[in-house]
Parts: structure tokens; C-alpha cells; sequence
């Protein structure tokens, strides 16, 4: 594992934005994965910023996104398609965040809220939301809900999130659903 990781955090309107994006696309397109290896599926023309991992050379080894959708209302999705490179990760028996990610994570916040968005969010496709309660303990650079409802991502995808204010009386206004009405969607 590399722990040397330097990381830059660009919205769309940045003038280096263009230059870091073509960067990521470079990557991706040698990650063996069908999601990042097809730029279509990364849905780039919904991100609004992104956060890059840079070495010495100026080379991106990883990035995520924050990506906006007409039904994520005043939101933005955070650490959206994030990828590091297998020799800059590390496994730890307790799960936790690398100091990389998590300077990722408050960078990406923080962006979001100079950009005018009224929440920010995390969503996973998850049976459980153990995961969001596990991580959320080491977000404590702000104040953070796990929901145990279900949100409207895409088409049929409902994802559940880990969201934080950016604003006052801030909540998320996607399309929600109760457990049990997840429950008997899934069953059509």
C-alpha cells in the first residue's frame, strides 16, 4: 500500500476540471470493471465536481464524484463512483476510513455547499443499513442521519442513504419509500 495520496477536489466550472476529467477517463479505461470501463455508465455529464487522487507526477490513481440528478432535488450525491487503485488501498480489521477518504469526504461537502446544494448524501445498494451506522461513527466533522427508508436514484433503483445538512431545516426531497414498501415493490 502507497499512503502517499494527495487529492484535489474540482467543480464542473473549474478551469482544470476539463484536464482532471480526461485523466479519469484514462483510468477507467484501464480498470477491468464494466461500470468504469464504459464511460456512459459513469454518467459524467451529472457530475458537478470531483475529487482526484494525484501522484508526483500528476497522474490520477483514483477519484470520486459528486453527481446531481433533477430527483435528488437541492442534493448532491458524494463519493458517487469512487475508485482508488488496488496499491494505494488498505485493509484493517476494524473497517475504517483511510485519512485520504476522509479528507475526500469533508472536501466534497464542503464543495457542495459553496455550490448552493441544501444536502449532501452517500447512497448504497444495501438489505441493511448497518453499513451507513458502522461508517458514520468516523464522520464526526459534522452532523450526519441514516435514513432506513429507501430513495430514487435511477429507473428501478432504490438505494438507501447517509445524508447531512448543508443548510438549516435541510432534508432530502427524493422519492422515498418505507421498508415495507420496498419490500413489495421488489416482489413485482
Amino acid at each position: 500500500m502507497n499512503s502517499n495520496i494527495n487529492s484535489i477536489t474540482l467543480s464542473s466550472d473549474d478551469l482544470d476540471f476539463d484536464r482532471y476529467l480526461l485523466k479519469v477517463e484514462r483510468l477507467c479505461l484501464s480498470i477491468n470493471d464494466t461500470l468504469y470501463s464504459n464511460p456512459r455508465r459513469l454518467k459524467i455529464d451529472e457530475w458537478v465536481g470531483v475529487t482526484v487522487y494525484i501522484d508526483e507526477h500528476d497522474e490520477v490513481y483514483g477519484f470520486s464524484s459528486i453527481s446531481h440528478r433533477k430527483n435528488f432535488g437541492r442534493g448532491a450525491r458524494i463519493l458517487n463512483r469512487f475508485y482508488k487503485d488496488p496499491k494505494y488501498r488498505f485493509e484493517n480489521n476494524k473497517r475504517s476510513l483511510s485519512p485520504a477518504t476522509l479528507s475526500m469526504l469533508k472536501d466534497q461537502v464542503s464543495l457542495c455547499k459553496q455550490l448552493g446544494y441544501q444536502y449532501a448524501f452517500m447512497s448504497r445498494d444495501s438489505k441493511t443499513i448497518k453499513a451507513w451506522h458502522h461508517y458514520s461513527k468516523y464522520f464526526q466533522f459534522r452532523e450526519w442521519n441514516v435514513s432506513d427508508k429507501y430513495y430514487h436514484m435511477i429507473k428501478d433503483s432504490w438505494q438507501q442513504i447517509i445524508w447531512t445538512p448543508l443548510v438549516d431545516n435541510a432534508e432530502p426531497t427524493m422519492q422515498s419509500l418505507t421498508r415495507e414498501e420496498y419490500n413489495e415493490l421488489q416482489k413485482t
